[in-house]
């Protein structure tokens, strides 16, 4: 019973906040990805620890700034990173790496987010990111954790894709726009 509820509970949750991501105003914060992704590993960091996993960040030399809502794009790359852990197997390695990229003209920064786990099945991957799109079987308590990054992504200006790695696992790259640094 205490299973339910708090899966119950973790479901409403996601569903407020994908409702959140795709229609309240969105927050206008200049912030650091970086510390987003150190925020997110060091949450996760007991849980890896437990499953002998290997959290190993790249590209966080210099500073990654993005503009939006800070409290958004921490939960859609702490759900990328949690299914990372999650999905994969026990003393694998679980990537993350920054960069930039240019796109269209614009300036764009990358959080790329690989596993070592089985990948996507081909069939689910073109309703990868909506609301329950991996179905039941899918080792997902709950089915909203894609939507809600590709719902943040995607009013950000900015997009989500995966890929399989090419020596097994899964490779999720979100991108945002580059915000200008902050001038004194």
């Amino acid at each position: 019973m205490e299973n339910n509820a708090r899966r119950t509970i973790d479901l409403a949750d996601s569903f407020i906040q994908l409702a959140r991501a795709e229609n309240q105003p969105l927050g206008c914060d200049v912030f650091d990805l970086r510390d987003i992704v150190v925020e997110a590993i060091d949450s996760l960091w007991p849980i890896a620890r437990r499953r002998d996993l290997q959290l190993v960040t790249s590209g966080t030399g210099r500073p990654r700034l993005v503009q939006g809502d800070r409290h958004l794009v921490a939960r859609a790359l702490s759900n990328l990173i949690d299914n990372a852990v999650k999905f994969s197997p026990q003393g694998a390695t679980v990537r993350v790496a920054l960069g930039s990229v240019a796109a269209d003209g614009d300036r764009r920064v990358t959080a790329t987010i690989e596993d070592e786990g089985s990948g996507v099945p081909a069939e689910t991957r073109p309703r990868l990111f909506e609301p329950f799109g991996r179905g039941q079987d899918s080792g997902s308590a709950v089915g909203l954790g894609l939507a809600l990054v590709h719902a943040v992504a995607v009013r950000h200006g900015g997009s989500v894709t995966y890929s399989d790695r090419k020596r097994g696992g899964a490779r999720f790259v979100i991108a945002l726009p580059a915000a200008a640094p902050h001038r004194r």
